[in-house]
């Protein structure tokens, strides 16, 4: 019988083989998965066999991850910030370079006894802002999709981590309702541009709504609606935190100024791309 550490290397190198930019991250969560266990599990019994029914599991979700199925829809779930969200074909799946915004906000808020109030435009699974509210125990939130569907999910979130009581979510296009002052405003609009949808990644192209990819004809449409807002929502000294796509900083941040907002620095994720802008 092979051990954890052998499956996980023949995973790796299995997910490598077909182009999947996240081989390693992905064959641990779904062995994960199978076996039950947390990631510290692995590390400390790397060397415990694990038996053919185990490896013949792993072997059909590694297929399926192969075939262009993303983590989140095999597992119904998806880790982000050590959490566990739930996702489905109405959300897009959390993805590491988003927890770039998660820090940001730590950056510049550091003081986590704040009783902030966050607003979160175009939620999704809500795994943004119920990140925030699990690391501010005593900030309040909004959370708003056009999306009904996706809103069953972030408030099914809210309640799986004992969140529903600091969260309210509700249905609205960007921020054309929403009422109140905010300390920290947060967004991961849809930024992709339309005629790049085509040539996604499979599984983006296929499994992702693309309602929460299109971003109009430069990719800059959401944030020509909510940006010019943001002065009105936010309270004096408070911070929005926005993320985009690969080479659009310059075109945020001219958006950014011609609304009259102070552009307090720009963030990069682990891959050294310029992420998200932080405002105030």
């Amino acid at each position: 019988m092979p051990s954890i550490n052998d499956i996980l290397h023949q995973g790796k190198l299995q997910l490598k083989s077909a182009d999947i930019e996240s081989a390693n991250l992905d064959a641990r969560i779904l062995l994960e998965h199978v076996l039950d266990v947390e990631h510290t599990y692995l590390i400390r019994y790397g060397d415990e066999m694990i038996s053919n029914d185990v490896v013949r599991q792993y072997h059909t979700l590694l297929c399926r991850r192969i075939d262009g199925e993303p983590v989140g829809n095999i597992l119904g779930y998806r880790e982000f910030w050590s959490l566990n969200f739930l996702t489905n074909e109405h959300t897009l799946e959390p993805r590491p370079d988003s927890e770039t915004l998660i820090e940001s906000v730590l950056k510049y808020q550091p003081n986590r006894s704040v009783e902030h109030k966050i607003l979160d435009i175009g939620t999704g699974t809500g795994c943004l802002l119920l990140s925030l509210l699990s690391e501010y125990p005593k900030a309040t939130g909004v959370g708003v999709d056009i999306s009904d569907p996706a809103l069953v999910v972030a408030q099914k979130n809210a309640s799986q981590l004992g969140l529903s009581s600091r969260v309210e979510f509700i249905k609205n296009n960007w921020v054309e309702e929403v009422k109140g002052r905010f300390d920290i405003i947060i967004s991961n609009p849809p930024y992709i541009p339309s005629v790049d949808i085509a040539h996604l990644a499979e599984d983006v192209r296929n499994f992702d709504p693309h309602l929460a990819l299109d971003g109009g004809e430069d990719g800059l449409n959401p944030y020509r609606k909510i940006i010019p807002k943001t002065k009105s929502l936010l309270k004096e000294g408070g911070i929005a935190v926005f993320e985009f796509g690969q080479g659009q900083e310059e075109d945020i941040e001219k958006i950014c100024a011609d609304s009259g907002l102070q552009i307090m620095g720009f963030r990069k994720d682990l891959a050294g791309i310029t992420r998200c802008i932080v405002i105030g």
